[in-house]
């Protein structure tokens, strides 16, 4: 408590900060008046904060088949992803991954997974073939794309997903198709079947978004 000698001669900062310090003898006194009114201009301004949030909702659908209930076409697009398995160069992950596409004039183009011991040149069985594709088949949009994943001596139980690279890929292909792509995850029991490659990658990087508004 400041003495009287103190008092008169004593400095306050601002009021807003709700502190009042003394110049002469460094007390400080706290002003609960002006700490309220922070606190109701706190109150107000996340009320008007939550009153302008607003929620995105992303949901992602795929259908899900046995083996037998695909499609003809579809069954064999599968097939010719397991078989590209035994064409993967996988010697440091002993994981192979194939990949099938099928394009619009109904050709289908296969790849896998080619590692290398400087990790990052290595490349993923679907951007593999998606690179093929658009090199060797220009101007031809791709219609399905299935993938099947192997080790330890048998495909694996549980449909494989591609990583975030190859999904960026595959939204940029299925742009320049002007249709969607489907999509199939394949596992030893069960298959996923996505209508587009956009479900598996909602907020794609696109050509639209290096155009800047001016």
């Amino acid at each position: 408590m400041c003495d009287d000698k103190c008092y008169k001669n004593r400095r306050t900062e601002s009021l807003r900060s709700g502190v009042r310090q003394c110049g002469y003898c460094k007390s400080t006194t706290i002003h609960l008046d002006t700490l309220a009114f922070n606190g109701i201009f706190y109150i107000f301004a996340l009320i008007y904060n939550m009153k302008n949030m607003h929620e995105l909702k992303i949901e992602t659908r795929a259908q899900v088949f046995s083996y037998a209930e695909l499609p003809a076409s579809l069954q064999a697009l599968v097939q010719r992803a397991k078989e590209q398995v035994q064409n993967s160069y996988s010697p440091y992950s002993h994981f192979a991954v194939g990949a099938a596409l099928l394009l619009d004039n109904g050709e289908i183009l296969t790849g896998s997974n080619q590692e290398n011991a400087a990790y990052p040149s290595g490349l993923c069985a679907e951007r593999t073939v998606l690179f093929y594709a658009h090199a060797n088949r220009p101007g031809i949009g791709m219609r399905a794309l299935a993938i099947a994943g192997y080790t330890n001596g048998s495909y694996v139980d549980d449909p494989i997903s591609p990583c975030g690279s190859c999904r960026q890929v595959m939204a940029e292909f299925e742009q320049t198709s002007n249709h969607p792509m489907q999509v199939l995850l394949c596992g030893a029991r069960e298959v996923y079947l996505f209508e587009s490659a956009r479900d598996l990658l909602p907020y794609s990087f696109l050509k639209e978004s290096l155009l800047s508004e001016r």
